[in-house]
């Protein structure tokens, strides 16, 4: 059985139990939300990269059976297939760095996020 409850709600709710001075359960809350916000914008760039990849790789199949059915070999057909491997790497290269970026970016708002926190008040 599953619970329709907000998990960072409860979090809250236990954070703010514990009362510790200086202490801002919201704050822990709101930063624990952003993280998992990275980590989901994250996996979507990469999983829409991969998506863009095998779309492309199949794409790249058909062509090559065609090309085979066509009697392209050869130097022609070297080069075509080496185009093919660049263009693939800078596809995988593009949904990395989008991904890399995003966590990155929320590391720093985390960093400044404690050292916030750990400000006395």
């Amino acid at each position: 059985m599953t619970s329709n409850t907000d998990p960072f709600a409860e979090f809250a709710r236990m954070l703010e139990q514990t009362q510790l001075p200086g202490l801002d359960p919201s704050a822990i809350v709101e930063a624990r939300r952003k993280d998992i916000d990275a980590l989901v914008a994250a996996n979507k760039a990469l999983f829409e990269g991969l998506k863009a990849i095998s779309s492309r790789q199949a794409e790249m199949l058909r062509e090559s059976m065609q090309d085979v059915q066509g009697a392209e070999f050869g130097a022609a057909a070297y080069s075509k297939a080496l185009g093919h491997v660049k263009e693939l790497a800078e596809i995988a290269r593009q949904s990395q760095m989008s991904a890399i970026a995003g966590i990155t970016e929320r590391a720093a708002e985390h960093a400044q996020e404690v050292k916030n926190l750990l400000q006395p008040r």
